[in-house]
């Protein structure tokens, strides 16, 4: 075979896999409902480890529909879900780019019996949940009292774009904020203000014991507490 003929059939080959993908390759599947109320259209349904799943309600539908996994996560609500959506259109299904190779049930919450599965096949790398490291740092419970605020430090352990911090003395919450996006690896020290009812608690008292913590969508929990003197 001369080098020009091989040259060709390479060629042609590269064109293949650029229009195709590699065969065995896995590629989210859109998990889209029946049109008729109530069931999702026929399966299988997979995608790659780390791709993000999509849900659609079509344009013929009859009914809202939502796609929510039957698994808790690590923050205690599904381990992954869609949001609810009318007829001709379409959600993210968060939560799926963290998954590991498996197959996991799913339904929609407003229609019992409707069901199906989504494969998430071993191909790809799983993106790593998102995660924070927190601590509230040394100051004097005085400078607290009169600044009414609390400085703590936020270290994303993974990249974090979505976290509520609470701040509280015993179950009294001083403060409440939205932690901000970091990249992983990256630190943020933030003064938070307390609230009038949180500068009221923090009043009395030789010491106070200041507790954190962050609740993280589709991640650990996150806790932290110093005394202040």
């Amino acid at each position: 075979m001369g080098r020009t003929s091989r040259a060709y059939i390479l060629g042609s080959f590269a064109a293949v896999v650029m229009l195709f993908g590699v065969a065995g390759q896995a590629h989210a599947v859109d998990v889209v409902a029946e049109s008729a109320c109530c069931n999702f259209t026929a399966g299988p349904f997979s995608q790659a480890q780390g791709e993000t799943s999509k849900f659609v309600n079509p344009a013929d539908s009859s009914a809202f529909h939502n796609l929510t996994s039957t698994s808790a996560g690590p923050d205690g609500n599904a381990l992954f879900e869609s949001e609810t959506i009318t007829r001709g259109t379409t959600s993210a299904v968060n939560g799926t780019q963290y998954l590991a190779a498996g197959s996991y049930p799913f339904v929609c919450t407003l229609h019992p019996g409707m069901a199906g599965d989504l494969i998430v096949e071993a191909t790809g790398t799983p993106v790593a949940r998102p995660g924070l490291k927190l601590s509230v740092l040394n100051q004097k419970l005085r400078q607290v009292r009169k600044s009414g605020k609390v400085k703590i430090k936020a270290t994303a352990l993974s990249a974090t774009s979505e976290a509520t911090i609470d701040v509280k003395r015993g179950k009294k919450v001083l403060a409440k904020i939205s932690a901000p996006k970091l990249a992983a690896g990256a630190s943020r020290t933030i003064a938070v203000k307390l609230s009038k009812a949180g500068r009221k608690a923090m009043k009395n008292g030789k010491k106070v014991n200041v507790s954190i913590s962050a609740l993280i969508p589709f991640g650990k929990a996150a806790k932290a507490n110093r005394i202040l003197r």
